[in-house]
């Protein structure tokens, strides 16, 4: 399931707040005003990249309904297209 922020919000860690979770989604319910706040732990690898947290996650169920949660970071990096190093490949 692909999550928007229409109905969450990502929130990053805040110094002095939480020490062991690194991000919290906050999740709309039916009844407006009180929404549902989910934490989430922190991932090395993820945090360790220095590009852009999108406003958007997806969840996944796998076959022993365990849920996991892949935030999405938008690069600035300009990938260069396919440069063949020859002209032909066969004849």
């Amino acid at each position: 399931m692909s999550i928007d922020n229409k109905v969450e919000v990502i929130s990053e860690k805040m110094s002095g707040k939480a020490k062991a979770f690194g991000y919290r989604v906050r999740l709309s319910t039916y009844e407006k005003g009180r929404p549902v706040y989910m934490p989430i732990e922190p991932n090395k690898y993820f945090d360790g990249i220095a590009d852009d947290l999108k406003k958007f996650y997806q969840e996944n169920l796998n076959e022993k309904n365990e849920i996991s949660i892949s935030f999405i970071k938008e690069s600035q990096i300009k990938r260069r297209g396919y440069v063949p190093a020859i002209t032909i490949i066969c004849t």
